[in-house]
C-alpha cells in the first residue's frame, strides 16, 4: 500500500508552502509560532504514516501512530532541540 491514503485535497497544497528548513521551523515553534508546527506536520505526516504502516500493516493503526508521534513532539515544545546530525 502506498502513502496516498493520507492525501487530502484540502491539505495537499500546504505540504510545501513554508520554505523554512527544519531547524528554522523548530526555532520558530520554540518561539510560539503555531504555523511553524503545522508546516512541520504537513512536511512529515506522510513519511511518518508510511513508516508506521510498514510496521503495523494497518491503515487505522498507522494513523494512530502518526497522531501519537506528533502529539509527543508537540509536548516537547518549547525547549526542543534537534541534536541529530543532518546531512546537507
Amino acid at each position: 500500500m502506498t502513502q496516498s491514503f493520507l492525501v487530502d485535497a484540502r491539505t495537499q497544497a500546504k505540504d510545501n508552502l513554508d520554505a523554512r528548513n527544519d531547524l528554522e521551523l523548530i526555532a520558530a515553534i520554540n518561539d510560539g509560532d503555531a504555523a511553524a508546527f503545522e508546516a512541520l506536520y504537513f512536511r512529515y505526516r506522510n513519511w511518518v504514516v508510511g513508516l508506521a504502516y510498514r510496521f503495523t500493516g494497518d491503515c487505522d493503526a498507522a494513523l494512530d501512530v502518526m497522531q501519537e508521534t506528533f502529539l509527543y513532539l508537540l509536548r516537547k515544545f518549547p525547549g526542543f532541540r534537534l541534536t541529530a546530525n543532518q546531512r546537507g
